[in-house]
């Protein structure tokens, strides 16, 4: 039986009679139709997708500069991209066919893998200057990726051997690394002291390197992964993602598996990952990998035609995907809330139930979440939906707005 009497009750009689004042109260959400809004990532504003000279091969973002360095095999060179526009501001070209970059831990040397080449491209991004270390004999002349380990060293992978280690200062290179490591590996750093290689899908194996001894030797190995040359690491080191699968940095035991991924990407406060399907873009909680946004439309998805997904990057903030297709260089930004303002509960449709769930939040008997899909839909609310007023509460005006919405008043909002 329902409570009649206390603040509850008290308050839920106010709110029959705000209805009321609308004459809307014994009305269906039918009666007022909805207010619909699809569920889309977009780009962020003042984006326009790059259209790159060539299919490119490596992406590294440097934030410090604003820019993104995509490496472009036919004409040779590293794309210099705008973050903020997608304009493509110059081209460096190298000696050589780039594939894997790497931004050095100072952020002013870009250091760039040349294949076909036999050797490294460091790049001098404050003075513009350029150099270039041979890697053979010691590896093959197909460089596929290049780590740095500290201003002085980097590891650099050909894929046919094993991985070779630069010391810059001393002028040695040092074969490290025991045992055969797999075609094309993929080079991240997980935490201070361990190197991942993720291979081809001809092999699809992750290894694990021990950077703590002098040797570097292989410590752990995993087969048959779903694209390990997709390999992207949790900020903390503790945690691997392949296209689908999750799994801990030691041992590689698996947490978890992400049905329809084609890439995951962790963000840099550890919080959450990005699902890449497909057919757009998923949103999960990085510890219980719940879903917060799904099914995001983007415009590089990989079945959207033309060239496959070549890498995916976000920046720190969280808010911004950058993808790379072939010579595309897409941005969706990931913060926006896609439920359409005034979807309080989030259902897709605004309808006066949400009037009512936005004034219950406004005198306490709901809480506010910042995502959709809602943890409890009877208790909570989606701020971002229910702030109509823009002022980061939610209040009685809130309400006012919205249900101007749903009769089809017309204001700045509807």
């Amino acid at each position: 039986m329902p409570n009649t009497s206390g603040p509850a009750a008290s308050t839920r009689r106010q709110i029959k009679a705000f209805l009321a004042m609308f004459g809307v109260l014994a009305l269906s959400a039918a009666t007022f139709g909805q207010v619909s809004g699809e569920a889309a990532a977009s780009p962020p504003q003042g984006w326009t997708d790059t259209v790159l000279p060539a299919d490119g091969t490596d992406l590294v973002l440097d934030e410090g500069r604003g820019v993104a360095y995509v490496s472009l095999l036919a004409p040779q060179t590293v794309a210099v991209v705008d973050l903020a526009t997608g304009v493509l501001i110059r081209e460096i070209a190298v000696p050589g066919d780039p594939s894997g970059m790497d931004l050095g831990a100072s952020g002013d040397v870009l250091y760039v893998g040349l294949s076909g080449t036999g050797a490294v491209e460091i790049i001098d991004l404050v003075t513009n200057d350029q150099s270039t270390i041979s890697v053979t004999p010691e590896l093959s002349i197909l460089v596929w990726d290049v780590l740095e380990l500290d201003a002085n060293r980097l590891l650099v992978a050909d894929g046919l051997n094993p991985l070779l280690l630069v010391d810059m200062t001393l002028n040695t290179k040092t074969l490290v690394g025991d045992g055969s490591l797999g075609v094309g590996p993929t080079l991240q750093r997980a935490g201070a002291a361990n190197v991942l290689l993720g291979t081809l899908p001809s092999a699809s194996i992750l290894q694990r390197i021990d950077l703590l001894d002098p040797l570097l030797p292989v410590v752990d190995t995993a087969s048959l992964l779903d694209h390990a040359e997709r390999l992207k690491v949790s900020p903390d080191g503790l945690t691997a993602y392949t296209a689908s699968q999750v799994l801990q940095t030691n041992g590689f035991a698996q947490i978890q598996t992400i049905p329809g991924a084609e890439w995951l990407v962790p963000t840099a406060d550890g919080a959450r990952v990005v699902a890449v399907t497909a057919t757009g873009i998923n949103v999960l909680t990085s510890d219980t990998f719940e879903p917060i946004y799904s099914d995001l439309p983007s415009a590089c998805s990989s079945n959207s035609g033309g060239a496959p997904v070549e890498r995916v990057e976000i920046e720190s903030a969280g808010s911004t995907l950058y993808t790379l297709k072939g010579a595309q260089l897409c941005a969706d930004d990931l913060m926006t809330d896609p439920s359409p303002l005034g979807d309080a509960n989030c259902d897709g449709q605004i309808t006066v139930v949400d009037v009512a769930a936005v004034i219950e939040a406004s005198v306490g008997l709901r809480t506010t979440s910042p995502i959709c899909p809602l943890a409890d839909p009877t208790s909570q609310v989606s701020l971002p939906a229910a702030d109509l007023s823009g002022d980061e509460i939610v209040t009685v005006l809130d309400a006012t707005l919205l249900m101007n919405c749903v009769v089809g008043t017309s204001n700045a909002l509807c």
